[in-house]
């Protein structure tokens, strides 16, 4: 099982989605037992794709109780400082909640008030936090364990609460059903004088260990000690992913377009090696302005995305309408459209090219001091 990487980390943390699942502890203890101070939970981790990829790795986590959805009072958090390191297998993770060194104490669920759930993910406080359900309040219910013994019982078997008395000289010879006694003659005679102490018998054998008292609250930290010595350097780690990349690339100068002729806006021009498994984000925007001076002139400019000298399949096209109004003249319209391809391994150039479609001649992109300055971005994401 290998941990998840920083760098892989920083991705994951921001797309990271939740499952969990609350199990009770199922046990049945004696009525002298006490109610265990741990509780099971279990969730499941994916990415945010449209494919919701599980995870798989070593992944640091804080488990926390509070008194509110957002902000409140922290109640419980496990552990009292730092993280653990908790297995995630195809998305599924369990834990045992107080068994790593922070009990979980039923006093956090006294009152029947709702509690939250908190996590904490590689650092990441995951929201909304979860309002927790019935179980873990069961807590509470460790007295009503007397009274689940008494109610397998008939009502006639129990014993009733003495409400009568006897007079001076008279015992009680029984109990009524309603409390009330019937007595009869005390027997006995005045009390005689007490007796030696009998020599003192021999040690009986050692009772069983009784269960363990509650933990008792943790002591003021100690004085920091001195730093130890260096450990050894470990094993490097394995490899990370490799063959990512993004670049982006600006316009530099502005193109009039005048025909139907497809041309190469200046700057807006990529070539990027593709390693193998990959798929590459595309995405462009820039402006265009008609050069038309009439107040109901107007400009209607195709542009597109093209790869490898090809226009782009699905979505790779927009038509784009500059059009002058009874006030204004040399209107300025925008473009902003992207799409992703799986391309074979190897090296592709991408370009984002304008036409005219009708109207007057349009002015395309610009550098780096126009409002209309374009760009294109690609992006690799190895698969």
């Amino acid at each position: 099982m290998k941990a998840i990487t920083a760098t892989t980390r920083t991705v994951a943390a921001a797309l990271v989605a939740l499952s969990t699942t609350w199990i009770a502890a199922s046990a049945q203890p004696a009525l002298a037992a006490s109610t265990p101070q741990t509780l099971n939970y279990q969730g499941r981790l994916t990415d945010n794709s449209p494919g919701q990829v599980p995870l798989d790795g070593i992944v640091q986590m804080r488990f926390a109780i509070y008194d509110a959805l957002t902000a409140g009072t922290q109640l419980w958090a496990e552990p009292a400082s730092g993280t653990i390191a908790v297995e995630v297998h195809d998305g599924i993770f369990s834990v045992v909640l107080g068994g790593n060194g922070v009990p979980l104490p039923a006093t956090v669920f006294q009152g029947g008030t709702v509690r939250y759930f908190g996590l904490t993910v590689e650092g990441e406080d995951l929201s909304p936090r979860q309002v927790i359900g019935t179980v873990p309040y069961a807590f509470r219910a460790e007295n009503a364990l007397i009274a689940d013994d008494l109610g397998s019982s008939a009502s006639d078997s129990w014993q009733q609460r003495v409400a009568g008395s006897c007079p001076p000289g008279s015992a009680i010879r029984a109990v009524l059903s309603d409390g009330e006694v019937t007595c009869e003659p005390s027997t006995a005679g005045p009390t005689g004088a007490t007796g030696s102490t009998g020599p003192a018998g021999a040690t009986g054998d050692t009772g069983s260990t009784g269960p363990a008292g509650a933990t008792g609250a943790t002591g003021p930290a100690g004085a920091t000690g001195t730093t130890g010595p260096s450990g050894a350097t470990g094993a490097t780690g394995p490899a990370g992913t490799t063959g990512q990349s993004a670049t982006i690339a600006f316009g530099t100068a502005p193109l009039t377009v005048s025909s139907a002729a497809f041309a190469v806006l200046p700057g807006l021009t990529q070539t990027i090696s593709v390693p193998p498994n990959s798929a590459v984000l595309i995405t462009t925007d820039g402006g265009l302005a008609t050069t038309s001076t009439l107040t109901n002139g107007f400009s209607v400019v195709s542009v597109g995305l093209y790869v490898d000298g090809i226009v782009a399949n699905d979505a790779g096209f927009r038509r784009v309408v500059a059009a002058n109004t009874g006030g204004v003249l040399g209107m300025i319209s925008n473009w902003s459209f992207g799409l992703v391809q799986v391309l074979p391994a190897g090296t592709h150039t991408f370009q984002v090219e304008a036409a005219l479609s009708i109207g007057s001649a349009a002015t395309v992109s610009g550098e780096s001091t126009s409002v209309i300055q374009g760009q294109l971005s690609v992006v690799v994401l190895k698969q």
